[in-house]
């Protein structure tokens, strides 16, 4: 894959333009697609307090937990079979045909396994049954790709679990692996990070379209202790859990499962056009333009060429910049959305402002979010995404009150929000989450409802 420089001159009146000025302007082109765009970054976070849908009455306040994308903290799990799962949106640009997928993450040992719920003490031999999976899914038509299948023993879970479909896996119980490209993998007391770069095959990617998809995250711990079936549910706090080192930044985290997740989608020199059939839900088009071949010495600068020039520039445009992207937690089996309510609700009315910029040529946004609007005996909800860039501006709403789905809008920028004369609108973004019965209830520990994720890009 090539890197193209560019000096990022700017022409004004009386400026002559060379055949320089021309393969520079083609290499920005170039360039912005083999560097690609960062789509996701998101992590765990670290709590302190006492929280009655998670941490029983064992559990002191004086000891940090750490709050995984998915996975068990010191906090507490919920005992199930299937795996846990968190899932991050995604744009798949027919433009980019690769992508680098970086996770963090960590297996509970067998002796931490073993003392998993609380007063219960085992042989801790279901720690082998551990499996952590990443796939993309594109929303739009429904293809999936799977990424990868990391297994804390391979042999063991096909034993005693079952089959797995996925060709693509690493087994850290003897160090092998199949169907993975692994640019990088840091391990340190049993906290790994690995870099995984895959293809985005012309089969996942709509012709000349953006398409909504996901990142998809699951961690799965389908035996009990002793490596039985689990026969019955039990909450518990995972305080057998011990503090390991992040193998990058040092600092001490106790949590099983995957605990940061980033993802860059990038164009590579064997890029082919995508083939997957154009649907109209859930995708976009945009203007796409292969990467042009270099000028030869005599060629004219005809309004031909400007006109290529402006297309590429379109082309990146069309792409567009990822403004913000969130996404919370399912710590052993219980949700905690960005904004929303987790075990129970009490308020009606809930604002989240972060910050993001609005560059110079966009004017239209993509919104992306995994939502819930679930209410049980509150009526129906109602979701805003609205920006503040020289005045507010509501981009999105939705009311309903369904269970989770996949939010996906597209729209106009007012006029007051477009950036002008080369500049970089700086703005507010606010999620709002409003019900229409106010009510205080404890719904249960499986319950959540709001923004549990979600992705804002203008072009």
């Amino acid at each position: 894959m090539n890197y193209y420089p560019y000096c990022g001159r700017t022409f004004v009146c009386s400026d002559s333009v060379g055949i320089n000025d021309i393969r520079q302007a083609r290499s920005a082109f170039a360039f912005a697609l083999n560097y690609g765009e960062q789509q996701c970054n998101a992590y765990s976070r670290a709590w302190n307090f006492r929280d009655g849908a998670f941490m029983t009455t064992s559990v002191g306040t004086t000891r940090m937990f750490d709050e995984p994308l998915v996975g068990f903290s010191i906090a507490g799990f919920r005992t199930q079979a299937n795996a846990y799962f968190n899932t991050i949106p995604l744009e798949l640009v027919d433009s980019y045909d690769a992508a680098a997928i970086t996770i963090g993450f960590r297996f509970a040992s067998v002796g931490e396994v073993a003392f998993f719920t609380a007063g219960q003490g085992g042989t801790g031999v279901g720690a082998n049954g551990q499996k952590i999976s990443v796939s993309i899914n594109n929303i739009a038509n429904s293809a999936s790709l799977d990424i990868v299948d990391i297994f804390y023993d391979r042999s063991w879970y096909l034993t005693n679990v079952g089959p797995v479909l996925g060709n693509n896996w690493i087994d850290l119980a003897t160090g092998t692996s199949q169907g993975v490209t692994v640019a990088q993998q840091l391990e340190q007391d049993g906290h790994n990070v690995i870099t995984i770069i895959t293809n985005l095959p012309r089969s996942l990617r709509q012709i000349n379209r953006a398409c909504a998809a996901s990142l998809n995250l699951s961690y799965q711990l389908p035996r009990n202790i002793n490596g039985g079936i689990w026969t019955s549910t039990i909450i518990a706090p995972s305080l057998s859990l011990q503090p390991k080192p992040h193998p990058l930044s040092g600092a001490i985290m106790a949590f099983c499962g995957i605990n940061e997740a980033e993802v860059r989608m990038f164009r590579t020199d064997a890029w082919e056009q995508g083939t997957a059939p154009a649907t109209a839900n859930n995708s976009r088009a945009y203007p796409l333009t292969p990467i042009p071949s270099w000028p030869l010495m005599g060629d004219t600068y005809t309004a031909g060429v400007q006109n290529s020039l402006t297309a590429y520039a379109n082309s990146i445009k069309g792409i567009g910049w990822v403004a913000f992207n969130a996404v919370g937690a399912n710590s052993g089996g219980f949700f905690r959305p960005v904004i929303g309510f987790s075990n129970q609700f009490t308020e009606q009315f809930q604002s989240l402002t972060t910050y993001g910029e609005i560059p110079e040529g966009a004017t239209q946004f993509m919104a992306l979010a995994y939502a819930r609007y679930n209410v049980t005996g509150g009526g129906t909800q109602t979701h805003r995404i609205r920006i503040n860039a020289n005045g507010f501006d509501t981009l999105a709403t939705q009311t309903n009150n369904q269970g989770a789905v996949w939010w996906y809008t597209t729209g106009n920028l007012s006029n007051f929000s477009q950036p002008t004369n080369g500049q970089v609108n700086r703005c507010d973004i606010i999620l709002e989450l409003e019900k229409t019965v106010y009510a205080t209830r404890n719904m249960g520990s499986l319950y959540w409802d709001g923004i549990q994720s979600i992705l804002l890009k203008f072009f």
